[in-house]
């Protein structure tokens, strides 16, 4: 059986109006850690990330995505 390659995304950066996620994981600064996982979405032409945010309700999950901050 013949499979075909993967498809080739080509370079982010060079497309424009295009978002890159990535999975991020850290751990918490508590005396006992927790580490969490989050989904972060990057705007490659402008650099601005965002981390989705989800939180569970009395009408179920309900998911935001959250602007990063930035250090000045």
């Amino acid at each position: 059986m013949s499979i075909p390659p993967p498809p080739n995304f080509g370079s982010f950066a060079s497309k424009t109006g295009k978002f890159q996620l990535v999975s991020a994981e850290y751990y918490s600064q508590d005396e006992k850690p927790y580490l969490y996982k989050r989904l972060i979405k990057f705007d490659t032409t402008t650099g601005e990330g965002w981390v989705l945010y989800s939180k569970l309700g009395s009408s179920g999950e309900r998911r935001t995505w959250v602007p990063l901050v930035k250090d000045q």
